[in-house]
């Protein structure tokens, strides 16, 4: 489907009062009193496309709130003055993108980010290495263990994913005293084959190979971490209604899967809880009874409480062995200033776990939530997801700093994502399935004006 297309004549588009339409515009969702740092383009001149409205004034502040007197959103999917429609799964839509994959453009996007903003934290990702464990027939290992150590000394340990792969950062997880670094692979449980030791390859993409064939995986546990604080009410219900639709047919789809959910919410410090837990289980229904019972309030300030939400997620009870592990940030506010680098400690913490952390922002993301949620999307070699204002469905959503990609229904692209880690191979969208694209991307990327490609 090309650019021009459009939901005007979906039933995905709501009917919304012109009163209606100037109520969005005062209850945006934010106080905005840890807004420190300005807007940023994040394109760098590169881009072939214009950079899109980002709807925002700067650091974390929406562009319709002011500092003192802004109210959040109503817990409900409505405002006063909108026409009521029926919460149901399928409506709301979302576009993902893969910094891994654009890692240049990632590396660029988060020199600019720090320029404006000088409390980011810094991810140090100078040098980044892929590592791949492969089968004789080249097929992704899954639950490899990748050790880089230096007499004795441990730099980075943990498992690779379901796609064989794990990263390393030199910067982050280096020793720079180091005189003879060397990494060591060795076989998921349960798989004959040795383990393989060497001093470190050349380049940034590492393969190595292990004489067995790769197991398959038949088990899945999938986290859903959720902002439930006041500013998420616009959209809250929908989500829980898309979440329980989507574990509804992952399970339907894959009977033979060994499938478990887990749920975290959180909201702040002064709230009636900072986190709340529920761990993993098999029952479908118990998950979903859980998800529905939580509700939108409390808050306060726009930022919020999202490292205590990680922390709790990876003291859940995840497997190991070989296992798809996933967890989905579900948020539109970053954490606190001085707790930013604590949540990006909690996604190295996920990435030895094997976990990868899907960054999924909802209305209200500003700067400094856009770069936490894809800082450890990108750390944990998993993307980036943000509803867009396609659905029609809550307070305006900004753009991200991206070049190109495409809308989608959230609960396909969701699942398209559950599927592929459990898979351990992901796949492009089905044309069927695109609504629209942004910025032109054609066979899987699309042209910056210096002649390189995005890849989506």
């Amino acid at each position: 489907m090309n650019s021009q297309s459009t939901l005007s004549n979906s039933p995905l588009r709501p009917v919304v009062t012109a009163f209606c339409a100037s109520l969005l515009l005062i209850f945006a969702p934010g106080c905005g009193d840890d807004a420190a740092g300005g807007g940023f383009d994040g394109y760098g001149g590169d881009y072939g496309t214009t950079p899109p409205s980002s709807g925002k004034t700067g650091g974390d502040k929406p562009a319709s709130t002011s500092d003192k007197g802004a109210k959040e959103p109503s817990e409900g999917p409505g405002e006063v003055g909108e026409q009521p429609q029926p919460v149901n799964a399928s409506q709301l839509t979302a576009g993902e993108w893969d910094d891994n994959l654009n890692f240049g453009l990632f590396t660029k996007y988060v020199d600019e980010a720090m320029k404006s903003d000088g409390q980011l934290p810094d991810m140090k990702t100078t040098g980044r290495v892929l590592i791949r464990v492969v089968d004789s027939d080249e097929k992704p290992v899954p639950a490899a263990r990748v050790r880089v150590f230096s007499d004795g000394k441990d730099h980075f340990h943990g498992p690779t994913g379901t796609d064989g792969k794990a990263l390393w950062l030199p910067a982050l997880e280096g020793d720079p005293q180091a005189k003879k670094l060397q990494i060591e692979i060795s076989p998921p449980v349960g798989l004959s084959a040795a383990a393989t030791t060497s001093g470190l390859p050349s380049g940034t993409e590492w393969t190595f190979m292990l004489k067995a064939k790769a197991p398959k995986v038949n088990k899945a546990d999938i986290a859903f971490v959720f902002d439930a604080t006041g500013s998420m009410g616009d959209e809250m219900t929908w989500l829980q209604k898309e979440i329980a639709d989507i574990a509804g047919k992952i399970k339907t789809s894959q009977p033979d899967l060994s499938l478990r959910l887990a749920l975290v919410v959180y909201r702040d410090k002064g709230d009636e809880y900072v986190t709340r837990s529920f761990d993993f289980t098999e029952n479908v229904d118990s998950f979903v009874a859980n998800l529905n019972k939580q509700e939108a309030a409390g808050g306060g300030n726009y930022p919020e409480a999202m490292d205590a939400g990680l922390s709790d997620m990876n003291q859940l009870s995840w497997r190991d062995g070989i296992v798809a592990r996933v967890a989905f940030v579900v948020a539109d506010a970053p954490p606190q200033s001085y707790n930013l680098m604590k949540a990006i400690d909690q996604a190295l913490i996920a990435r030895a776990q094997g976990i990868r952390l899907y960054g999924l922002a909802a209305s209200g993301v500003g700067d400094r939530a856009e770069y936490i949620l894809r800082g450890m999307a990108m750390l944990t070699m998993a993307r980036y997801i943000f509803l867009t204002d396609d659905s029609g469905i809550g307070n305006p959503h900004a753009e991200p700093h991206i070049p190109c990609h495409h809308v989608m229904l959230l609960n396909t692209l969701m699942r398209r994502t559950i599927e592929a880690e459990i898979a351990g191979e992901r796949t492009q969208p089905d044309a069927k399935d695109i609504i629209k694209t942004v910025g032109n991307p054609l066979q899987g990327y699309c042209k910056l004006k210096n002649g390189e490609k995005a890849w989506l």
